[in-house]
């Protein structure tokens, strides 16, 4: 925090890529560092997080684990409300109050985003690719619970309907940082969790049955959405010049809509401006020395060289460490009482750590540190019961 008020005084002059604009904007015109409201907004919200932090530290009652559950149901169904909201409104041909939702001019807001006819998803993020992060993040940490847990069938059904329909919301953004983590999350919880494995073969193949199943149903629903907003969109000149015509099948189409966002998405100008902020982040922490330029002074493509270019390897390593410390704490916590929620933190937080490293620059993006947060309640409340359970 006190680096986004010392260092932007200390190396001003230094050219840098502005926090409240697109990469792509500033791939040849770069920003000379000085001090903005930008390094103020981050240094408040960096100690509204460790504040919380601390206070979960003080607190003495172990009800706030239930709040702390209940406010991350409540962000959920938060997102995938809007997230519904927003891919009626595009099928429908209806306004979105975006103005409402995207209005932090801290950041980057990069909610007018197409892959060819297709509005890509935002839900309640800045952009795609946040959004992306969040649900691959909270699919994989939800299908942790539905996999290891002995539940009432109700809630079974609802732990297995829940993680489709943020799939389903997930495909709208069409965010390759989303899809990879997502990818990524499930092969590590399927080599965790074993569906042929001997032992477990009877408790996981049907869960990861049922899984897959549904997964490839969403995508089927998903392409005929796809195609009936298709059918529906009014293309442009600049649409038919990118490659989409009328005149095309449906399947040619689909299949240059998810090209766009994977295949050729490291082939485009987008892969090499993100690159270059990410080289450029690189000659940043060079330039200061190793102490980086200050919190909230550059923007790159991943958290680790953002992290590098802004606090500086001092910074650097006391969030690996504060990361690790939680990671640890997580895997060390063997009570069946906070088995869900742990299950829950550990696999969510863990994706998202994978969207961090392939796009996901921001260092207060919310749901990071709620993983935190969530644990250090988890850690205090388990201490509490281990205490009194001594005392007893």
């Amino acid at each position: 925090m006190i680096s986004a008020f010392l260092l932007p005084y200390l190396f001003q002059g230094v050219e840098v890529y502005n926090p409240r604009l697109g990469l792509d904007l500033q791939y040849k015109h770069h920003a000379t560092l000085e001090w903005t409201f930008s390094n103020l907004a981050q240094a408040i919200y960096l100690t509204l997080n460790m504040a919380v932090i601390i206070y979960a530290f003080l607190i003495d009652e172990n009800r706030s684990l239930y709040y702390v559950t209940i406010g991350i149901k409540i962000a959920i169904i938060i997102v995938c409300f809007l997230g519904i909201w927003q891919v009626l409104s595009s099928y429908l041909i209806l306004q979105f109050p975006y103005n409402i939702f995207n209005n932090n001019i801290s950041y980057y807001q990069g909610y007018n985003q197409y892959i060819g006819p297709i509005r890509r998803l935002v839900s309640s993020f800045s952009e795609p690719s946040f959004a992306g992060a969040y649900l691959a993040s909270i699919e994989v940490g939800l299908l942790s619970v539905y996999l290891i847990n002995s539940l009432s069938i109700n809630k079974q059904i609802f732990l297995l309907i829940l993680p489709l329909v943020i799939f389903y919301l997930l495909i709208w953004t069409f965010s390759t940082t989303g899809y990879l983590s997502l990818l990524i999350g499930n092969i590590i919880l399927l080599f965790k969790y074993k569906p042929f494995h001997r032992s477990r073969k009877s408790i996981y193949t049907k869960k990861w049955h049922n899984y897959f199943i549904g997964v490839i149903i969403i995508i089927f629903i998903s392409i005929l959405c796809i195609t009936i907003s298709y059918k529906h969109s009014n293309i442009n000149v600049d649409d038919i010049h990118t490659g989409y015509t009328l005149n095309e099948g449906i399947f040619s189409v689909i299949g240059k809509l998810f090209s766009s966002a994977l295949i050729k998405d490291t082939e485009s100008d987008s892969f090499v401006h993100r690159t270059a902020a990410d080289i450029y982040a690189i000659k940043i922490f060079v330039s200061t020395y190793g102490l980086g330029a200050g919190l909230g002074s550059n923007r790159s493509s991943s958290l680790i060289t953002t992290l590098l270019s802004t606090i500086g390897i001092i910074g650097v390593t006391s969030f690996i460490m504060l990361i690790y410390s939680v990671i640890r704490g997580i895997i060390k916590i063997h009570c069946d009482k906070y088995s869900n929620i742990c299950k829950y933190t550990y696999w969510s937080l863990l994706t998202l750590l994978i969207a961090h490293c392939i796009s996901i620059p921001d260092i207060s993006f919310p749901p990071l540190w709620t993983s935190i947060i969530t644990y250090v309640t988890i850690d205090k409340c388990y201490y509490h019961n281990t205490i009194n359970k001594i005392l007893r």
